[in-house]
């Protein structure tokens, strides 16, 4: 699902809507937004282990501000709180095709190459 706009309230609700809904009846474990990919290891990280304040990973685990968006917030209260009750649990992923080159340096850096 994509948004026409972003910080659009209703979009973010429905968005969180539909992936409860995924999640509860069709088996669906993983959320993907657009947002730089490496900050979204913090989200994934508070998720699934509780790491950090909600307020600190929304301040650090998303990219362009939409740490701000209500339904952002919600969505990961929502993604902690069912991963505290299952033992199958809800994965976080950030992607942004503008950050590609980034991430292409960062791995090659951290693999010893330099470009």
């Amino acid at each position: 699902m994509g948004e026409a706009r972003h910080f659009v309230g209703e979009l973010g609700e429905l968005r969180n809507e539909i992936f409860r809904h995924l999640v509860e009846h069709e088996g669906y474990r993983s959320f993907a937004i657009e947002s730089d990919c490496l900050m979204g290891l913090v989200v994934d990280d508070n998720i699934t282990t509780g790491a950090g304040t909600l307020d600190g990973v929304l301040e650090r685990g998303f990219s362009n501000n939409f740490g701000t968006a209500p339904g952002n917030r919600d969505l990961v209260r929502w993604m902690r709180a069912y991963n505290q009750e299952h033992d199958q649990k809800l994965r976080f992923c950030a992607w942004c095709s503008s950050d590609s080159g980034r991430v292409q340096r960062q791995s090659a850096t951290s693999s010893g190459w330099t470009p």
